[in-house]
């Protein structure tokens, strides 16, 4: 059963990580064994993405739409700590990119799409699944150059693809809001092609195909891994300005309160 917290209207999962693999695979399996196309869509919304929600009713419907939305932010279990009753707060991070790893590995000779980014960083990610998981099957398309300003063309073509593929995982990483916006907008005609499994990756593509090199173990249990992202990608600042209005908007809300 998917318990959730409800945080600045974003209904995030307390389900651990292994918990939520077990659970999505079960349901899955449910679907199957009564012969029901079922699909269950992931998100992993992090601070940044609760402060987009804040500006505009739009993104915090489309994540309300998710199966899942999983806490892949240090701030977010933070803030789950400070607002959340007892017995609703988030107890752990759960990093995206980890979260599709743990469900690859449980897939026995299945098909899976990566979707998005570049084509040089998706063959590099899908070279590296695939020496880990042989068993599977890993095909990579860039999907929409733009996806801001999709075609036509480029929307037939990756549902044409996932079509013939039929794969039982789809990994989107176009980058929020808009790969949780595509998602949601594609979930029946993806359920209708057999796919289980649709998630939004983020950056983690990059990280899989040593672009952009993995914070150190102990960064990633302080809950520094935006700080290390940043030091590889300075470019990346005027996104993080998103992290104090987050904890300012934890702060007000913790006083009113009071």
């Amino acid at each position: 059963m998917n318990i959730t917290t409800n945080l600045f209207h974003v209904p995030f999962t307390l389900c651990s990580r292994t918990e939520i693999v077990q659970e999505i695979l079960s349901r899955v399996e449910e679907k199957e064994k009564g012969k029901e196309k079922g699909l269950q869509i992931i998100s992993t919304p992090n601070t940044e993405h609760v402060v987009l929600a804040q500006k505009g009713s739009e993104f915090q419907k489309t994540l309300a739409l998710f199966d899942w939305c999983v806490p892949d932010s240090a701030g977010i279990v933070w803030a789950s700590r400070m607002l959340s009753p007892q017995g609703e707060k988030i107890q752990e991070r759960i990093p995206g990119r980890l979260l599709m790893l743990d469900i690859v590995k449980k897939l026995h000779k299945k098909e899976v799409l990566l979707l998005g980014s570049s084509l040089a960083v998706l063959q590099a990610a899908a070279q590296k699944l695939q020496k880990e998981y042989p068993s599977c099957t890993f095909t990579v398309d860039p999907g929409a150059k733009d996806i801001v300003h999709e075609t036509k063309e480029e929307r037939d073509h990756v549902h044409f693809l996932i079509r013939r593929l039929q794969p039982f995982a789809v990994f989107v990483a176009y980058g929020a809001p808009w790969q949780e916006r595509w998602v949601v907008e594609n979930r029946q005609m993806m359920g209708k092609a057999g796919v289980r499994i649709a998630m939004v990756v983020g950056g983690s593509f990059e990280v899989l195909a040593g672009m952009i090199p993995e914070a150190p173990l102990l960064v990633q249990k302080l809950g520094f891994e935006w700080l290390w992202r940043l030091l590889q990608e300075p470019w990346r600042w005027r996104r993080q300005l998103a992290l104090p209005k987050f904890v300012w908007m934890v702060v007000k809300k913790k006083r009113s309160k009071v």
